[in-house]
């Protein structure tokens, strides 16, 4: 039987967005892609390949001052460039045919290309869409998992030498290519994620992913953010490690009505803290992107803490009546 080889596709956009800001044509496109580079890794994230292409905007055919002073292109430099089904059709031929994964600085690259394609009614990846976020990955191998840097920060950080400027596709793509292969493969390719823009459309499809002392968990989309947080698998917290259901010390709770956090301990593995961020999609459902990671003592503590603030600031507002609170939800 013939070896399957992977090779990694490092992608970079860049994309314009109305000039008018919030006034868009189109809800769901709120950023039209205007370039495309890669950097194609192979299974030893060696760079065996390059590809880059500027985009004709025609959704937002003028250029808006910021993404003009973050790329430098100017409106008339980009109307001798083809269309954007013309561009992705030759891209998606030069990733090839061998299997390949896609690598990203942050999120919303894939995003954006989804939506651009879904603009076109070009064919969406096959879900679920897994790729390597190596903005995650610095920050996991780096610092705390937590905090996001820039990609000059991390190219900085690792003392790679700089080769162009920042916010060109190619270069982006290929300072990302450099940051990925500044780790070793084993401590990488662990460490996938995968891709929301396409939520899965029922409780079977549901995505979750094991990391050993984390997980990853996106839910089917809901019509409310009430009905997102009442889920019982949503609002559910498992232990990393055997998967045992466990009790909370801290219920879920909320600041900001985006972010929700919660605390359990398990009598093997011990504390684990909770992370629910609820996103809303195109279609103005919700769902949510819960992440669960093993903790210590410290970091229960500083958890009990948030608690008691949160609930120090809550009393000190003015009593709602006759709506449904945060509170009378988390309590599950």
């Amino acid at each position: 039987m013939e070896e399957i080889t992977m090779n990694y596709i490092v992608l970079d956009l860049e994309w314009n967005q109305s000039p008018s800001g919030k006034k868009r044509i189109f809800k769901s496109l709120p950023f039209e892609i205007i370039e495309i580079g890669a950097i194609k890794l192979n299974e030893n994230f060696e760079i065996i390949d390059k590809f880059q292409e500027t985009i004709r905007p025609v959704i937002y055919p003028h250029m808006h001052h910021i993404s003009q002073e973050v790329t430098g292109f100017t409106t008339s430099e980009l109307q001798h460039s083809r269309r954007f089904p013309d561009v992705f059709r030759q891209f998606l031929s030069w990733c090839g045919t061998e299997e390949y994964r896609f690598c990203t600085w942050g999120p919303l690259d894939l995003t954006e290309l989804q939506r651009n394609m879904n603009h076109y009614h070009l064919p969406l990846f096959p879900a679920p869409v897994f790729y390597y976020d190596i903005q995650e990955i610095f920050s996991q191998l780096k610092e705390d998992g937590i905090v996001r840097r820039s990609l000059e920060y991390a190219v900085d950080d690792l003392h790679i030498s700089h080769q162009g400027d920042f916010h060109r596709a190619l270069v982006d793509a290929y300072y990302t290519a450099r940051v990925m292969s500044a780790f070793s493969i084993d401590e990488v390719l662990p460490r996938y994620t995968v891709d929301t823009y396409q939520q899965p459309r029922n409780r079977k499809e549901e995505f979750y992913i094991s990391y050993g002392t984390s997980s990853k968990y996106v839910s089917q989309a809901f019509p409310s953010k009430p009905a997102v947080i009442k889920d019982p698998e949503v609002v559910s917290m498992k232990c990393c490690i055997c998967q045992k259901r466990l009790r909370k010390k801290i219920h879920w709770f909320t600041e900001n009505s985006k972010n929700y956090y919660a605390l359990a301990y398990c009598s093997e593995h011990g504390f684990l803290s909770g992370k629910i961020h609820i996103k809303k999609n195109d279609s103005d459902y919700y769902f949510a992107i819960k992440e669960l990671t093993l903790t210590d003592q410290k970091g229960a503590d500083l958890l009990f803490e948030r608690k008691k603030d949160y609930q120090k600031k809550r009393n000190q507002r003015p009593k709602l009546t006759g709506s449904l609170s945060n509170e009378s939800i988390l309590k599950h």
